[in-house]
């Protein structure tokens, strides 16, 4: 099984850039794609807002995600990701599902990297400690053409396509939601449930910090 960390290379990388650009703040490492071309998460990122994990060999078992873990496992265990869109802001906009998968991070990952992705109905969402894999909430779309394997070092774009979001949905409020599963690969991850700040290293009087790469699903509006 293979453990990434940042410590140990982000400690290297630092020392490396500081002394190639003192003072500046790089957000070029991290893995990109067409809707982060620099690896971050723009100021229209929708983050998750639960993370709840299901398991089909305890099927009528409810469970809670542990600082927000998400556990996939070969053939049991997967985890649904729930969402709320604020319906005024998703009018007229392109709703795009990214999964970023840095090179180092939070995460356990073992095995081929094959994934199912499963959607959820617009409004239907998971509840911690009630939702379990017999009762899922409502089918809805799933990715069309989700990627044949995930692997780290690269940023995934699911699905994308425009929102169509109700504007009179009640409390302004549209949940979506969707799982992640596999028959061949054990994952876990710390997901990234907020906006990330820089994390300078500072040497002497100096420092500069690079920001770290986000982990996990989020919705990016465009």
């Amino acid at each position: 099984m293979k453990y990434f960390t940042a410590l140990q290379a982000a400690a290297s990388a630092f020392a490396v850039v500081q002394a190639l650009n003192p003072g500046k703040i790089s957000t070029d490492w991290c893995p990109a794609n067409e809707v982060q071309p620099n690896g971050q998460l723009p100021p229209s990122t929708i983050y998750p807002q639960a993370l709840v994990p299901i398991s089909k060999r305890e099927p009528d078992t409810p469970f809670f995600s542990v600082d927000n873990i998400a556990e996939i496992s070969p053939g049991d265990k997967c985890t649904i990701t729930n969402f709320m869109i604020p319906v005024a802001e998703a009018q007229h906009k392109t709703c795009s599902l990214v999964f970023d998968f840095p090179n180092w991070g939070n995460y356990n990952y073992s095995g081929s990297g094959h994934f199912n992705f499963i959607g959820y109905a617009l409004g239907a969402f998971a509840i911690p400690g009630v939702t379990t894999y017999n009762r899922q909430p409502a089918a809805g779309p799933s990715p069309q053409s989700p990627p044949p394997v995930m692997s780290p070092g690269h940023s995934y774009v699911l699905m994308s396509a425009p929102c169509n979001i109700p504007p009179d949905i009640p409390g302004g409020i549209a949940p979506v939601s969707g799982a992640i599963c596999s028959e061949d690969t054990a994952f876990s991850y710390k997901q990234t449930m907020e906006p990330i700040q820089p994390n300078p290293v500072k040497q002497g009087l100096g420092g500069w910090g690079k920001k770290p790469c986000p982990l996990g699903f989020f919705v990016i509006l465009s």
